[in-house]
């Protein structure tokens, strides 16, 4: 797992002053949960990720962006490789158009992302 969040999260958590017990109490998790997220040994769950950005006053995109581009990265290989439809031709060509709309998000977001460096 990529440790970005983790150092993300434990570097917000720093900035508001908590510690780890008020953050985990505020978010309604175990402590040593929230150790292992701040550690990256464990990724926070949807919920987790809703408390967080309460807590710190921050988007969760901003807070899992890490976790985001990681996935982003690996989306293009997963797409080359999915396998041939074998339902009916309205099915395949819906989901044709899914696949094609997928694949033009993650040109858009590279070509962003090399316009902004």
């Amino acid at each position: 797992m990529s440790n970005d969040i983790a150092m993300d999260l434990k570097a917000a958590r720093r900035k508001s002053g908590l510690t780890q017990d008020d953050c985990a109490q505020l978010a309604g998790i175990s402590e040593s949960k929230f150790a292992k997220i701040e550690r990256g040994e464990l990724l926070p769950n949807l919920r987790d990720l809703c408390a967080l950005s309460l807590i710190y006053g921050r988007t969760m995109e901003s807070l899992a962006s890490g976790l985001f581009y990681g996935v982003r990265d690996a989306m293009p290989e997963r797409l080359r490789n999915l396998p041939n439809d074998r339902k009916g031709w309205v099915s395949g060509f819906i989901r044709h158009n899914t696949l094609n709309n997928l694949s033009a998000r993650l040109d858009k977001l590279n070509q962003l992302d090399h316009g902004a460096a």
